[in-house]
Order: C-alpha cells, then structure tokens, then sequence
C-alpha cells in the first residue's frame, strides 16, 4: 500500500497554530446564516459549522471522532458556544447528521462518490499511467480529477486500489505489445540474456556467466546504451 504521506490525500493536523486555524476555519457571516438556517440547537449549529468548516478543507467528510478539540473549540468560540455542545454519541443523532452532510453538499455544490465515477476514475488513472509510474503520482491525479469534478473523495485505500488495480493493467498491456513486436531471433537473443545469471553470487560479484554461442547485449556505458557482440571468454566482468 502506498504511503499517505506521499500523497496529496487530505489529512487533519492535530497541532495547528493560531494563524492556520484562523486560516482554514474561520466562519465568515454568510457560513454563519447558513447555520443558523439548517440547525435547530447548540450542538448542531457546532456540529454543523465543524461538518462544513472541514469537508472544505478535506474534500470529504471524515468522521466526528477524528476531528481535533482544537478545531472544535476554535469554531466553538467563533459561535458563542460552550465546547461540551459537541455531543455526538446521541443514538438517534444520525439522522440528523445525515441531515447536515446534505445540507453541506448543496452548499459547496458537490456530490457523493459513486459507481459512475469509480469509471471516471479509473479511466483517468489508466491514461495517466501511460506516462507515469509512481503510485503516488497516479493517486494524485485521482485525486485532482475528484477535486475539479466536486466529486467527494473516497477513502484513500479505495483510491490507492483502484490505482494499484489500473497501473497493473497499463504494465501488462504494455508489456503484451512489446513482447508482440519480437520476432523469433530477438525472443532468443532476450531469452539468453535472461538466462545468463543462474547463480546469484555472480550477480553479487557483478560478473555475468555468458553462454556458449555468440549473443548481442547491451552495454551501458556513460549512461548510453551500445550494441556490442559477446567478447571469447565465457564470463565478463560490468
């Protein structure tokens, strides 16, 4: 699995100064009517303002409990209310929540991932990896193409398959057409070159064990490659 951290998948900070936190969940007056209007008491205009202040920021919604008593206090304050508001382990408080991610969505204009856009994605991703290799580019890509669609990101170990799942196919696809271009003499060529290490201590000593008949390889040299034939002796030294 590709690593979080070499992505651009959004994450909460758990430690945030005074200036970033003014920066990224400062609730502006409009933002405030809009609570006021969907919320009906302290802890959902709390919830409500901390639900629309970090899918902003995030581009998905992420579950109550992984949100920072940081954030939830600083929006609290900006609201006038008391930080004990934030109670959300109320059984019947999902549909409310429910309720407010809705409300959420309408505002900001986006829409939840789904199965047409798993397509979208996947596509995407495929095109891209024609050009690219790396994982964690190709999750960003994803995650760009989401971003610019107002398409809720999934969670990232979703992207992070679909990526893994696409990148493979481009390789395999790849590798079909170039194996199909070989005719039989260029097959045995690379299927000697293959074959010409058995024993991992010659690699490890960076010497080859050539066989017998007379091959062409490649040698790399100041970074360029040249076609040279295979020299008398039966090992050469890289």
């Amino acid at each position: 699995m590709t690593s979080i951290d070499r992505t651009a998948y959004p994450q909460l900070n758990n430690r945030l100064s005074e200036k970033e936190l003014a920066l990224c969940y400062e609730i502006n007056g409009d933002e405030k009517g809009f609570i006021w209007r969907q919320a009906r008491n302290n802890r959902g205009y709390l919830v409500l303002a901390t639900i629309l202040k970090t899918r902003q920021q995030l581009g998905y919604f992420i579950g109550l409990e992984k949100i920072p008593k940081q954030v939830i206090s600083h929006i609290a304050r900006q609201l006038e209310l008391p930080d004990d508001a934030w109670e959300i382990d109320d059984e019947n408080f999902d549909r409310s929540l429910y309720r407010y991610r809705a409300a959420c969505q309408k505002r900001i204009g986006s829409t939840a991932f789904s199965d047409k856009d798993k397509q979208l994605l996947a596509n995407s991703v495929r095109t891209a990896a024609y050009t690219m290799s790396d994982p964690a580019d190709l999750i960003n890509v994803a995650i760009e193409v989401l971003s610019n669609a107002k398409i809720e990101l999934p969670a990232f170990s979703s992207i992070d398959r679909l990526v893994g799942h696409e990148r493979q196919a481009v390789h395999r696809q790849l590798y079909s057409k170039i194996a199909n271009t070989l005719d039989s003499n260029q097959r045995q060529i690379l299927d000697a070159l293959l074959g010409a290490c058995p024993r991992i201590e010659n690699l490890l000593r960076k010497s080859w064990i050539w066989p017998d008949f007379p091959i062409i390889f490649v040698k790399y040299a100041q970074y360029s490659p040249q076609m040279i034939e295979k020299s008398e002796s039966n090992q050469l030294s890289l």
